[in-house]
Protein backbone atom coordinates (compact mmCIF):
# COMPACT_ATOMS: atom_id res chain seq x y z
CA UNK A 1 0.00 0.00 0.00
CA UNK A 2 2.97 2.46 0.14
CA UNK A 3 3.49 2.33 -3.76
CA UNK A 4 0.69 3.96 -5.66
CA UNK A 5 -0.84 2.25 -8.65
CA UNK A 6 0.12 5.23 -10.99
CA UNK A 7 4.25 4.71 -9.57
CA UNK A 8 3.84 0.66 -9.72
CA UNK A 9 2.46 1.18 -13.72
CA UNK A 10 5.34 3.12 -14.28
CA UNK A 11 7.57 -0.14 -13.18
CA UNK A 12 5.66 -2.22 -14.60
CA UNK A 13 5.85 -0.89 -18.25
CA UNK A 14 9.54 -0.97 -18.02
CA UNK A 15 8.75 -4.72 -18.69
CA UNK A 16 5.28 -5.59 -20.24
CA UNK A 17 2.47 -4.11 -20.46
CA UNK A 18 -0.63 -3.31 -18.65
CA UNK A 19 -4.10 -4.89 -18.69
CA UNK A 20 -5.82 -3.28 -15.91
CA UNK A 21 -5.53 -2.28 -11.85
CA UNK A 22 -6.92 -3.81 -8.86
CA UNK A 23 -7.65 -0.61 -6.54
CA UNK A 24 -8.77 -3.01 -3.25
CA UNK A 25 -6.06 -5.07 -3.72
CA UNK A 26 -3.35 -2.32 -4.82
CA UNK A 27 -2.57 -4.51 -7.31
CA UNK A 28 -1.67 -4.10 -11.33
CA UNK A 29 -2.90 -6.80 -13.68
CA UNK A 30 -0.37 -6.97 -16.86
CA UNK A 31 0.76 -8.90 -19.52
CA UNK A 32 5.04 -10.21 -18.69
CA UNK A 33 7.17 -12.31 -21.06
CA UNK A 34 8.31 -14.97 -19.13
CA UNK A 35 12.05 -14.18 -19.64
CA UNK A 36 11.59 -10.92 -17.60
CA UNK A 37 9.40 -11.90 -14.81
CA UNK A 38 12.30 -11.99 -12.86
CA UNK A 39 13.34 -9.39 -13.31
CA UNK A 40 10.18 -7.66 -12.33
CA UNK A 41 10.31 -9.30 -9.53
CA UNK A 42 13.52 -7.60 -8.33
CA UNK A 43 11.81 -4.27 -8.61
CA UNK A 44 11.60 -2.83 -5.22
CA UNK A 45 7.93 -1.92 -5.92
CA UNK A 46 6.56 -5.16 -5.88
CA UNK A 47 5.19 -7.43 -3.37
CA UNK A 48 4.24 -10.59 -5.04
CA UNK A 49 3.71 -11.73 -8.79
CA UNK A 50 1.27 -14.88 -9.68
CA UNK A 51 -0.23 -16.35 -12.63
CA UNK A 52 -3.96 -15.19 -13.77
CA UNK A 53 -6.03 -18.17 -12.65
CA UNK A 54 -7.45 -20.42 -15.58
CA UNK A 55 -11.14 -20.64 -16.38
CA UNK A 56 -12.77 -22.00 -13.18
CA UNK A 57 -14.90 -24.75 -12.97
CA UNK A 58 -18.54 -25.12 -11.96
CA UNK A 59 -18.47 -27.36 -9.30
CA UNK A 60 -33.36 -30.88 -2.65
CA UNK A 61 -35.26 -31.78 -0.47
CA UNK A 62 -32.77 -34.37 0.91
CA UNK A 63 -30.60 -30.98 1.41
CA UNK A 64 -33.33 -29.84 3.58
CA UNK A 65 -34.27 -32.61 5.75
CA UNK A 66 -30.58 -33.65 6.55
CA UNK A 67 -29.59 -30.04 7.54
CA UNK A 68 -32.70 -29.09 9.70
CA UNK A 69 -34.53 -26.62 7.16
CA UNK A 70 -37.89 -27.91 6.55
CA UNK A 71 -38.06 -27.59 10.66
CA UNK A 72 -37.82 -23.94 10.27
CA UNK A 73 -39.67 -23.81 7.29
CA UNK A 74 -42.35 -24.53 9.60
CA UNK A 75 -44.43 -22.78 12.33
CA UNK A 76 -43.93 -20.99 14.70
CA UNK A 77 -40.49 -20.30 12.42
CA UNK A 78 -41.80 -19.45 9.31
CA UNK A 79 -38.23 -18.63 7.85
CA UNK A 80 -38.36 -19.03 4.47
CA UNK A 81 -35.37 -16.08 3.47
CA UNK A 82 -38.06 -13.08 2.77
CA UNK A 83 -35.80 -9.77 2.37
CA UNK A 84 -32.72 -11.61 1.31
CA UNK A 85 -30.68 -10.90 -1.44
CA UNK A 86 -28.16 -13.89 -2.96
CA UNK A 87 -25.62 -12.97 -5.43
CA UNK A 88 -24.49 -16.12 -7.41
CA UNK A 89 -21.42 -16.15 -9.37
CA UNK A 90 -20.58 -18.32 -11.70
CA UNK A 91 -19.80 -19.46 -15.48
CA UNK A 92 -23.42 -18.80 -16.41
CA UNK A 93 -26.88 -17.68 -15.35
CA UNK A 94 -29.78 -19.31 -14.36
CA UNK A 95 -33.12 -19.92 -16.24
CA UNK A 96 -35.09 -16.77 -15.12
CA UNK A 97 -38.17 -17.95 -16.26
CA UNK A 98 -38.17 -21.33 -14.83
CA UNK A 99 -41.30 -21.25 -12.86
CA UNK A 100 -39.61 -22.50 -9.79
CA UNK A 101 -37.48 -18.65 -10.16
CA UNK A 102 -39.59 -16.08 -11.87
CA UNK A 103 -40.16 -12.99 -10.36
CA UNK A 104 -37.37 -13.60 -7.88
CA UNK A 105 -34.57 -14.37 -10.20
CA UNK A 106 -32.55 -12.06 -12.32
CA UNK A 107 -29.31 -11.82 -14.29
CA UNK A 108 -29.53 -7.70 -14.98
CA UNK A 109 -25.92 -7.84 -16.27
CA UNK A 110 -26.74 -10.46 -18.60
CA UNK A 111 -25.06 -13.95 -19.78
CA UNK A 112 -26.09 -17.14 -21.26
CA UNK A 113 -28.15 -19.66 -19.50
CA UNK A 114 -26.82 -22.64 -18.25
CA UNK A 115 -28.26 -25.29 -16.58
CA UNK A 116 -25.72 -25.63 -13.55
CA UNK A 117 -26.38 -22.04 -12.64
CA UNK A 118 -30.14 -22.83 -13.08
CA UNK A 119 -29.32 -26.32 -10.78
CA UNK A 120 -27.45 -23.99 -7.93
CA UNK A 121 -29.72 -20.84 -7.88
CA UNK A 122 -32.96 -23.71 -7.49
CA UNK A 123 -30.76 -25.48 -4.35
CA UNK A 124 -30.76 -21.48 -2.74
CA UNK A 125 -33.82 -20.47 -3.79
CA UNK A 126 -36.08 -22.18 -5.92
CA UNK A 127 -39.42 -22.81 -4.33
CA UNK A 128 -40.71 -26.45 -6.05
CA UNK A 129 -44.02 -25.07 -7.67
CA UNK A 130 -43.52 -27.45 -10.45
CA UNK A 131 -42.74 -30.47 -8.52
CA UNK A 132 -46.46 -31.80 -8.00
CA UNK A 133 -46.41 -31.48 -11.67
CA UNK A 134 -43.92 -34.48 -12.48
CA UNK A 135 -44.36 -36.58 -9.74
CA UNK A 136 -43.53 -35.57 -6.46
CA UNK A 137 -45.08 -34.38 -3.52
CA UNK A 138 -46.30 -30.44 -3.25
CA UNK A 139 -43.23 -28.07 -3.31
CA UNK A 140 -41.00 -30.99 -2.52
CA UNK A 141 -37.96 -30.05 -4.66
CA UNK A 142 -38.00 -26.55 -3.31
CA UNK A 143 -34.46 -25.02 -2.15
CA UNK A 144 -33.39 -23.87 0.92
CA UNK A 145 -34.79 -20.17 1.01
CA UNK A 146 -37.47 -20.39 -1.67
CA UNK A 147 -38.93 -16.69 -0.41
CA UNK A 148 -35.04 -15.15 -1.12
CA UNK A 149 -34.22 -13.14 -3.95
CA UNK A 150 -31.27 -14.42 -6.69
CA UNK A 151 -29.45 -12.05 -8.44
CA UNK A 152 -26.75 -13.43 -10.83
CA UNK A 153 -23.65 -12.45 -12.23
CA UNK A 154 -21.14 -14.42 -14.76
CA UNK A 155 -17.83 -14.24 -13.42
CA UNK A 156 -15.10 -12.47 -14.80
CA UNK A 157 -12.08 -14.20 -17.38
CA UNK A 158 -10.14 -13.29 -18.60
CA UNK A 159 -8.03 -11.37 -15.38
CA UNK A 160 -10.64 -12.42 -13.28
CA UNK A 161 -9.44 -9.61 -10.43
CA UNK A 162 -9.55 -6.44 -12.40
CA UNK A 163 -13.33 -7.20 -13.45
CA UNK A 164 -14.11 -8.92 -10.06
CA UNK A 165 -13.81 -5.17 -8.77
CA UNK A 166 -15.90 -3.85 -10.61
CA UNK A 167 -18.72 -6.61 -10.29
CA UNK A 168 -18.55 -6.55 -6.80
CA UNK A 169 -19.28 -2.82 -6.72
CA UNK A 170 -22.32 -3.11 -9.26
CA UNK A 171 -23.41 -5.94 -6.79
CA UNK A 172 -23.31 -4.52 -3.39
CA UNK A 173 -23.65 -1.04 -4.17
CA UNK A 174 -26.27 -1.40 -7.29
CA UNK A 175 -28.06 -4.47 -6.73
CA UNK A 176 -27.72 -4.94 -2.70
CA UNK A 177 -26.58 -8.54 -2.36
CA UNK A 178 -26.56 -9.57 1.09
CA UNK A 179 -24.72 -13.06 0.51
CA UNK A 180 -22.39 -14.14 -2.38
CA UNK A 181 -22.22 -17.82 -3.13
CA UNK A 182 -19.37 -19.21 -5.24
CA UNK A 183 -19.86 -22.35 -6.65
CA UNK A 184 -16.83 -22.77 -8.85
CA UNK A 185 -13.03 -22.97 -8.33
CA UNK A 186 -9.56 -22.77 -9.91
CA UNK A 187 -5.50 -24.15 -9.25
CA UNK A 188 -5.58 -27.00 -6.75
CA UNK A 189 -3.43 -26.25 -3.82
CA UNK A 190 -5.10 -24.23 -1.27
CA UNK A 191 -2.45 -21.06 -1.90
CA UNK A 192 -3.98 -18.07 -0.67
CA UNK A 193 -3.63 -15.93 -3.43
CA UNK A 194 -4.91 -12.70 -4.86
CA UNK A 195 -8.85 -13.80 -5.41
CA UNK A 196 -8.73 -15.30 -1.80
CA UNK A 197 -7.67 -11.99 -0.06
CA UNK A 198 -10.22 -9.98 -2.36
CA UNK A 199 -12.77 -12.20 -0.65
CA UNK A 200 -11.13 -11.82 2.48
CA UNK A 201 -11.90 -7.65 1.82
CA UNK A 202 -15.40 -8.22 0.35
CA UNK A 203 -16.25 -10.29 3.68
CA UNK A 204 -14.81 -6.69 5.95
CA UNK A 205 -16.99 -4.53 3.73
CA UNK A 206 -14.22 -2.76 1.93
CA UNK A 207 -16.70 -2.57 -0.40
CA UNK A 208 -19.05 -0.30 1.51
CA UNK A 209 -19.97 -2.88 3.67
CA UNK A 210 -19.64 -6.25 4.85
CA UNK A 211 -21.07 -9.07 3.39
CA UNK A 212 -21.30 -13.01 3.79
CA UNK A 213 -19.70 -14.69 0.73
CA UNK A 214 -19.87 -18.98 0.57
CA UNK A 215 -17.19 -21.07 -1.95
CA UNK A 216 -17.25 -24.23 -2.48
CA UNK A 217 -14.36 -26.65 -1.36
CA UNK A 218 -14.25 -28.02 -4.86
CA UNK A 219 -14.24 -31.42 -6.62
CA UNK A 220 -10.67 -32.76 -6.30
CA UNK A 221 -10.86 -34.68 -2.90
CA UNK A 222 -10.35 -37.97 -4.57
CA UNK A 223 -6.98 -36.76 -4.46
CA UNK A 224 -7.02 -36.75 -0.96
CA UNK A 225 -5.25 -34.24 1.33
CA UNK A 226 -4.81 -30.35 0.42
CA UNK A 227 -6.98 -30.52 -2.44
CA UNK A 228 -8.68 -27.43 -2.04
CA UNK A 229 -8.67 -24.71 -4.69
CA UNK A 230 -6.32 -21.79 -4.57
CA UNK A 231 -9.14 -19.02 -5.47
CA UNK A 232 -11.40 -20.79 -2.27
CA UNK A 233 -9.39 -20.28 0.71
CA UNK A 234 -9.99 -17.02 2.15
CA UNK A 235 -10.01 -16.48 6.01
CA UNK A 236 -13.43 -15.03 6.23
CA UNK A 237 -15.26 -17.02 3.62
CA UNK A 238 -16.96 -20.09 4.67
CA UNK A 239 -15.46 -22.68 2.55
CA UNK A 240 -18.19 -25.73 2.44
CA UNK A 241 -17.22 -29.38 1.32
CA UNK A 242 -20.03 -31.67 0.46
CA UNK A 243 -21.42 -34.56 1.99
CA UNK A 244 -24.19 -37.02 1.26
CA UNK A 245 -27.62 -35.94 2.62
CA UNK A 246 -28.54 -39.73 3.22
CA UNK A 247 -25.94 -40.68 5.79
CA UNK A 248 -23.57 -37.25 6.20
CA UNK A 249 -20.63 -39.38 5.43
CA UNK A 250 -18.39 -37.08 2.89
CA UNK A 251 -18.70 -37.00 -0.66
CA UNK A 252 -15.71 -38.30 -2.35
CA UNK A 253 -15.41 -35.53 -4.58
CA UNK A 254 -15.32 -33.13 -1.83
CA UNK A 255 -12.32 -30.86 -1.43
CA UNK A 256 -9.58 -31.46 1.77
CA UNK A 257 -7.38 -29.65 3.87
CA UNK A 258 -5.61 -27.77 5.49
CA UNK A 259 -4.68 -25.00 3.09
CA UNK A 260 -1.06 -24.19 1.92
CA UNK A 261 -0.40 -22.26 5.32
CA UNK A 262 -1.88 -25.00 7.05
CA UNK A 263 -5.22 -23.52 8.23
CA UNK A 264 -8.37 -25.50 8.89
CA UNK A 265 -10.63 -25.26 5.90
CA UNK A 266 -13.20 -26.69 4.81
CA UNK A 267 -14.99 -24.63 7.28
CA UNK A 268 -18.42 -26.79 7.39
CA UNK A 269 -20.21 -29.09 5.14
CA UNK A 270 -23.64 -29.25 3.62
CA UNK A 271 -25.47 -32.36 1.64
CA UNK A 272 -23.58 -32.38 -1.95
CA UNK A 273 -25.48 -35.30 -2.88
CA UNK A 274 -28.30 -37.89 -2.27
CA UNK A 275 -27.03 -40.53 -2.65
CA UNK A 276 -23.50 -40.22 -3.52
CA UNK A 277 -22.82 -44.37 -3.53
CA UNK A 278 -25.50 -44.29 -6.29
CA UNK A 279 -24.52 -41.68 -8.28
CA UNK A 280 -21.29 -42.49 -8.41
CA UNK A 281 -21.81 -46.03 -10.00
CA UNK A 282 -24.33 -44.96 -12.40
CA UNK A 283 -21.44 -41.94 -13.60
CA UNK A 284 -19.13 -43.94 -13.92
CA UNK A 285 -20.93 -46.99 -16.14
CA UNK A 286 -21.64 -44.44 -18.35
CA UNK A 287 -24.97 -44.33 -17.50
CA UNK A 288 -25.71 -40.43 -16.91
CA UNK A 289 -28.91 -39.69 -18.01
CA UNK A 290 -29.70 -42.42 -15.27
CA UNK A 291 -27.89 -40.57 -13.11
CA UNK A 292 -29.46 -36.84 -13.89
CA UNK A 293 -32.64 -37.97 -13.62
CA UNK A 294 -32.71 -40.22 -10.18
CA UNK A 295 -34.18 -38.05 -7.67
CA UNK A 296 -32.98 -40.51 -5.14
CA UNK A 297 -29.53 -40.84 -6.14
CA UNK A 298 -28.29 -36.60 -6.32
CA UNK A 299 -29.52 -33.47 -5.07
CA UNK A 300 -32.65 -32.88 -7.61
CA UNK A 301 -33.22 -29.28 -8.34
CA UNK A 302 -33.87 -26.66 -11.01
CA UNK A 303 -32.84 -27.28 -14.81
CA UNK A 304 -33.27 -24.45 -17.91
CA UNK A 305 -36.10 -25.18 -20.53
CA UNK A 306 -33.70 -25.13 -23.15
CA UNK A 307 -31.48 -26.85 -24.85
CA UNK A 308 -28.03 -26.26 -23.52
CA UNK A 309 -25.70 -29.35 -24.61
CA UNK A 310 -26.29 -31.78 -27.64
CA UNK A 311 -24.08 -34.31 -26.85
CA UNK A 312 -25.93 -37.68 -27.27
CA UNK A 313 -23.68 -39.28 -24.05
CA UNK A 314 -25.77 -36.36 -21.96
CA UNK A 315 -29.43 -37.31 -23.56
CA UNK A 316 -31.69 -37.03 -21.04
CA UNK A 317 -35.17 -37.37 -22.56
CA UNK A 318 -34.33 -38.23 -26.48
CA UNK A 319 -34.64 -34.30 -27.26
CA UNK A 320 -30.79 -33.85 -27.65
CA UNK A 321 -30.77 -32.05 -24.23
CA UNK A 322 -28.29 -32.89 -21.19
CA UNK A 323 -30.79 -32.60 -18.32
CA UNK A 324 -34.60 -33.01 -18.25
CA UNK A 325 -36.89 -29.94 -17.96
CA UNK A 326 -37.90 -28.94 -14.98
CA UNK A 327 -35.66 -30.88 -12.33
CA UNK A 328 -32.80 -32.93 -12.62
CA UNK A 329 -29.90 -34.15 -10.34
CA UNK A 330 -26.21 -33.07 -10.08
CA UNK A 331 -23.43 -34.03 -7.08
CA UNK A 332 -20.82 -31.59 -5.75
CA UNK A 333 -19.65 -29.23 -4.10
CA UNK A 334 -21.17 -26.64 -6.35
CA UNK A 335 -24.91 -28.04 -4.60
CA UNK A 336 -23.29 -28.15 -1.17
CA UNK A 337 -22.13 -24.40 -1.87
CA UNK A 338 -25.71 -22.79 -2.30
CA UNK A 339 -27.47 -24.97 0.46
CA UNK A 340 -25.41 -23.01 2.98
CA UNK A 341 -25.75 -20.06 1.06
CA UNK A 342 -29.88 -20.37 1.75
CA UNK A 343 -28.93 -21.26 5.28
CA UNK A 344 -27.55 -17.84 6.11
CA UNK A 345 -30.45 -16.20 4.35
CA UNK A 346 -32.70 -17.75 6.41
CA UNK A 347 -30.51 -16.84 9.36
CA UNK A 348 -29.97 -13.46 8.55
CA UNK A 349 -33.95 -12.78 8.40
CA UNK A 350 -34.43 -14.08 11.39
CA UNK A 351 -31.19 -12.17 12.99
CA UNK A 352 -33.49 -9.28 11.29
CA UNK A 353 -36.65 -9.71 12.69
CA UNK A 354 -34.81 -10.31 16.31
CA UNK A 355 -31.87 -7.53 16.43
CA UNK A 356 -31.94 -4.30 16.06
CA UNK A 357 -28.36 -4.09 13.86
CA UNK A 358 -27.37 -5.99 11.10
CA UNK A 359 -25.02 -9.62 11.88
CA UNK A 360 -21.59 -9.31 10.91
CA UNK A 361 -20.32 -11.78 8.46
CA UNK A 362 -18.47 -13.39 11.53
CA UNK A 363 -21.74 -13.48 13.79
CA UNK A 364 -23.49 -15.35 11.26
CA UNK A 365 -20.14 -17.85 10.68
CA UNK A 366 -20.03 -18.49 14.71
CA UNK A 367 -23.41 -19.51 15.01
CA UNK A 368 -23.21 -21.84 12.38
CA UNK A 369 -19.68 -23.19 14.19
CA UNK A 370 -21.50 -23.03 17.66
CA UNK A 371 -24.11 -24.84 16.47
CA UNK A 372 -22.77 -27.66 13.62
CA UNK A 373 -23.03 -31.14 14.17
CA UNK A 374 -19.50 -32.61 14.54
CA UNK A 375 -18.74 -35.81 12.27
CA UNK A 376 -15.91 -38.00 12.65
CA UNK A 377 -13.00 -37.11 11.25
CA UNK A 378 -12.67 -40.44 8.98
CA UNK A 379 -15.44 -39.00 6.87
CA UNK A 380 -18.09 -41.92 8.10
CA UNK A 381 -20.72 -39.45 8.57
CA UNK A 382 -21.17 -40.50 12.69
CA UNK A 383 -21.40 -38.05 14.74
CA UNK A 384 -18.73 -37.48 17.77
CA UNK A 385 -17.24 -34.81 19.99
CA UNK A 386 -13.59 -35.13 18.32
CA UNK A 387 -13.55 -31.53 16.72
CA UNK A 388 -12.70 -30.25 13.83
CA UNK A 389 -10.68 -31.75 11.12
CA UNK A 390 -9.91 -31.42 7.26
CA UNK A 391 -12.22 -33.52 5.98
CA UNK A 392 -15.88 -32.21 7.69
CA UNK A 393 -14.39 -28.78 9.09
CA UNK A 394 -16.50 -27.52 12.19
CA UNK A 395 -19.13 -30.19 10.70
CA UNK A 396 -22.60 -30.68 9.49
CA UNK A 397 -24.65 -27.26 9.21
CA UNK A 398 -27.94 -27.48 11.46
CA UNK A 399 -29.75 -24.59 10.82
CA UNK A 400 -32.62 -25.56 13.61
CA UNK A 401 -29.92 -25.58 16.27
CA UNK A 402 -28.80 -22.05 14.85
CA UNK A 403 -32.14 -20.51 14.60
CA UNK A 404 -32.66 -21.55 18.11
CA UNK A 405 -29.39 -20.02 19.32
CA UNK A 406 -30.04 -16.78 17.64
CA UNK A 407 -33.98 -16.89 19.11
CA UNK A 408 -32.57 -17.33 22.33
CA UNK A 409 -29.97 -14.16 22.36
CA UNK A 410 -31.17 -11.64 24.20
CA UNK A 411 -30.33 -8.44 25.81
CA UNK A 412 -30.93 -10.22 29.52
CA UNK A 413 -29.46 -13.57 28.46
CA UNK A 414 -26.71 -13.18 25.46
CA UNK A 415 -25.77 -16.16 23.88
CA UNK A 416 -23.56 -13.65 21.34
CA UNK A 417 -21.69 -11.08 21.89
CA UNK A 418 -19.82 -9.16 19.42
CA UNK A 419 -16.76 -6.66 21.08
CA UNK A 420 -13.35 -5.43 19.98
CA UNK A 421 -9.91 -6.10 20.95
CA UNK A 422 -8.39 -2.54 20.44
CA UNK A 423 -4.50 -3.00 21.22
CA UNK A 424 -2.11 -6.09 21.77
CA UNK A 425 -2.11 -7.96 24.98
CA UNK A 426 -5.45 -6.83 25.73
CA UNK A 427 -7.79 -9.83 27.56
CA UNK A 428 -11.54 -9.19 27.79
CA UNK A 429 -13.29 -11.43 30.04
CA UNK A 430 -16.52 -13.04 29.83
CA UNK A 431 -18.51 -14.83 32.04
CA UNK A 432 -21.09 -18.31 31.92
CA UNK A 433 -23.47 -19.13 35.05
CA UNK A 434 -22.99 -23.38 34.83
CA UNK A 435 -25.66 -25.10 36.96
CA UNK A 436 -25.43 -28.48 38.76
CA UNK A 437 -25.73 -31.49 36.12
CA UNK A 438 -24.59 -29.83 33.19
CA UNK A 439 -22.64 -31.97 31.23
CA UNK A 440 -20.64 -30.41 28.16
CA UNK A 441 -19.92 -26.55 27.31
CA UNK A 442 -19.18 -25.12 23.74
CA UNK A 443 -17.48 -21.53 23.45
CA UNK A 444 -17.12 -20.56 19.72
CA UNK A 445 -15.38 -17.26 19.35
CA UNK A 446 -14.80 -16.15 14.81
CA UNK A 447 -13.25 -12.86 13.45
CA UNK A 448 -13.16 -11.15 10.53
CA UNK A 449 -9.39 -11.32 9.98
CA UNK A 450 -7.80 -8.33 7.71
CA UNK A 451 -6.43 -9.57 4.48
CA UNK A 452 -2.66 -11.82 4.32
CA UNK A 453 0.00 -11.11 1.74
CA UNK A 454 -0.88 -13.42 -1.25
CA UNK A 455 1.78 -16.17 -2.07
CA UNK A 456 4.21 -15.27 0.22
CA UNK A 457 4.55 -18.60 1.84
CA UNK A 458 4.01 -17.51 5.76
CA UNK A 459 0.79 -18.01 7.67
CA UNK A 460 -1.98 -16.01 6.50
CA UNK A 461 -3.43 -14.98 10.18
CA UNK A 462 -2.91 -11.31 10.89
CA UNK A 463 -4.57 -10.43 14.13
CA UNK A 464 -4.52 -13.15 16.15
CA UNK A 465 -6.64 -13.74 18.73
CA UNK A 466 -6.55 -16.69 21.59
CA UNK A 467 -9.78 -18.22 23.13
CA UNK A 468 -9.17 -20.02 26.77
CA UNK A 469 -11.67 -21.31 29.16
CA UNK A 470 -11.27 -21.01 33.14
CA UNK A 471 -13.72 -23.36 35.57
CA UNK A 472 -14.48 -21.55 39.10
CA UNK A 473 -11.64 -23.93 40.49
CA UNK A 474 -9.18 -22.13 38.24
CA UNK A 475 -8.45 -24.95 35.87
CA UNK A 476 -7.75 -23.66 32.06
CA UNK A 477 -9.20 -25.13 28.69
CA UNK A 478 -7.50 -24.64 25.67
CA UNK A 479 -9.41 -24.38 22.22
CA UNK A 480 -9.20 -27.49 19.42
CA UNK A 481 -5.67 -27.71 17.37
CA UNK A 482 -4.88 -29.97 14.48
CA UNK A 483 -1.77 -31.14 13.06
CA UNK A 484 -1.78 -30.12 9.42
CA UNK A 485 1.61 -32.63 9.15
CA UNK A 486 -0.33 -35.61 10.03
CA UNK A 487 -3.48 -34.55 8.66
CA UNK A 488 -5.74 -37.38 9.53
CA UNK A 489 -5.02 -37.02 13.31
CA UNK A 490 -7.52 -36.62 16.04
CA UNK A 491 -7.57 -32.80 16.91
CA UNK A 492 -5.96 -32.27 20.50
CA UNK A 493 -5.98 -29.00 22.29
CA UNK A 494 -3.30 -26.00 22.16
CA UNK A 495 -3.04 -22.35 21.24
CA UNK A 496 -3.84 -21.82 17.56
CA UNK A 497 -1.97 -19.77 16.27
CA UNK A 498 -3.11 -20.03 12.45
CA UNK A 499 -7.09 -19.78 12.45
CA UNK A 500 -9.48 -17.04 12.91
CA UNK A 501 -12.04 -19.34 14.11
CA UNK A 502 -11.36 -21.38 17.40
CA UNK A 503 -13.58 -23.54 19.75
CA UNK A 504 -13.18 -24.74 23.55
CA UNK A 505 -15.31 -27.61 24.10
CA UNK A 506 -15.58 -29.07 27.63
CA UNK A 507 -17.41 -32.52 28.63
CA UNK A 508 -17.93 -34.87 31.04
CA UNK A 509 -20.81 -37.41 31.50
CA UNK A 510 -20.55 -36.72 34.84
CA UNK A 511 -21.25 -33.41 34.94
CA UNK A 512 -18.59 -30.32 34.87
CA UNK A 513 -18.19 -28.15 37.78
CA UNK A 514 -20.73 -25.46 38.57
CA UNK A 515 -20.45 -22.26 39.07
CA UNK A 516 -19.02 -18.94 37.22
CA UNK A 517 -16.82 -19.85 34.43
CA UNK A 518 -14.40 -17.68 32.18
CA UNK A 519 -14.25 -17.03 29.13
CA UNK A 520 -10.53 -15.24 28.33
CA UNK A 521 -10.21 -13.56 24.69
CA UNK A 522 -6.41 -12.16 24.80
CA UNK A 523 -5.01 -10.19 22.03
CA UNK A 524 -1.95 -11.76 21.20
CA UNK A 525 -0.99 -10.31 18.02
CA UNK A 526 -2.64 -7.22 16.62
CA UNK A 527 -1.07 -5.80 14.46
CA UNK A 528 -4.33 -3.88 12.74
CA UNK A 529 -6.03 -2.87 15.33
CA UNK A 530 -8.92 -2.88 16.45
CA UNK A 531 -10.54 -5.99 15.27
CA UNK A 532 -13.78 -6.99 16.43
CA UNK A 533 -14.92 -10.56 17.24
CA UNK A 534 -18.31 -12.86 17.46
CA UNK A 535 -18.72 -14.80 20.72
CA UNK A 536 -21.45 -17.63 21.12
CA UNK A 537 -21.62 -20.21 23.64
CA UNK A 538 -23.96 -23.21 24.77
CA UNK A 539 -24.81 -21.09 27.93
CA UNK A 540 -26.17 -17.42 28.49
CA UNK A 541 -23.43 -14.72 29.13
CA UNK A 542 -23.90 -13.22 32.23
CA UNK A 543 -22.01 -9.90 33.50
CA UNK A 544 -19.44 -9.06 35.86
CA UNK A 545 -20.53 -10.98 39.13
CA UNK A 546 -21.50 -7.25 40.53
CA UNK A 547 -23.54 -8.49 43.65
CA UNK A 548 -21.12 -11.10 45.10
CA UNK A 549 -21.25 -12.35 48.87
CA UNK A 550 -18.25 -13.44 50.69
CA UNK A 551 -18.50 -16.01 53.20
CA UNK A 552 -15.39 -15.98 55.61
CA UNK A 553 -14.93 -19.39 57.42
CA UNK A 554 -13.53 -18.67 61.07
CA UNK A 555 -10.20 -20.68 62.28
CA UNK A 556 -12.07 -22.98 64.14
CA UNK A 557 -14.21 -24.06 61.44
CA UNK A 558 -17.31 -23.90 62.79
CA UNK A 559 -18.85 -21.81 59.90
CA UNK A 560 -18.40 -25.71 57.81
CA UNK A 561 -20.87 -24.87 55.53
CA UNK A 562 -21.67 -22.52 52.84
CA UNK A 563 -25.01 -20.63 50.67
CA UNK A 564 -25.76 -23.88 48.68
CA UNK A 565 -26.01 -26.06 52.03
CA UNK A 566 -22.80 -28.02 51.09
CA UNK A 567 -20.49 -29.00 54.44
CA UNK A 568 -16.93 -30.17 55.27
CA UNK A 569 -15.70 -26.75 53.66
CA UNK A 570 -11.78 -26.64 55.67
CA UNK A 571 -10.80 -24.29 57.64
CA UNK A 572 -8.91 -20.69 57.11
CA UNK A 573 -11.22 -20.09 53.76
CA UNK A 574 -12.47 -17.38 52.11
CA UNK A 575 -14.84 -18.40 49.36
CA UNK A 576 -16.51 -15.66 46.66
CA UNK A 577 -20.30 -16.42 45.77
CA UNK A 578 -22.19 -14.84 42.55
CA UNK A 579 -25.87 -14.26 44.00
CA UNK A 580 -28.46 -14.68 41.55
CA UNK A 581 -31.93 -14.44 42.75
CA UNK A 582 -32.37 -17.90 45.32
CA UNK A 583 -28.91 -19.50 43.32
CA UNK A 584 -25.57 -18.94 44.50
CA UNK A 585 -22.42 -19.48 41.92
CA UNK A 586 -19.53 -20.42 43.26
CA UNK A 587 -16.80 -18.02 42.15
CA UNK A 588 -13.37 -18.19 43.54
CA UNK A 589 -12.01 -19.34 46.98
CA UNK A 590 -8.66 -17.93 48.97
CA UNK A 591 -6.76 -19.64 51.75
CA UNK A 592 -6.73 -16.97 54.41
Amino acid sequence: KDISLDDAEKTVLRWGSIIGRVGLLNAIVASVNSEVISKLAAENDVQWIEEIEPPGIDDNDGIRAAIGVNTVHAAPYNLLGSGVVIGQFESNVPDTTHFDLSGRSSAPLGGSVGDHATHVAGTAAGNGSLSASVGGSPAQWRGVAPNSTITSFVRPFPYIIVNFENLYNQSINTYNIDISTNSFSATTGGNYNAVSQFYDLVVIGNITRPIMVTVSAGNEGRGGYRTLRDTNVGKNVIVVGGTDANNHAIGNFSGKGPTADNRTKPDLVAPGCQNNTAYEALRLTGNRTAAFTNPNGSTYSTVANQSISTTAEFDCDGTGDDFCYPYAGECGTSMSTPALAGSLALLLELYRKTHENEPLPSTLKAVLVQTALDLDRDGSGFSSNDGPDYINGWGLVNVTRAVELIMNDSEEVPRIIVVNISEPGEVDKHYLLVDENTTELKVSLVWDDVPGVPNDGLKELQNDIDLFLADPSGNVYMPWVLNPSVPNQAATTGVDDRNNVEQVFVFDAAGIEQGVWRVIINGTEIPQPAQVYSLTASHGFTTMPAHAIVMLLDTSGSMGWDPNGNSGVAENQTRLYYAKGASYYFLDMLNL
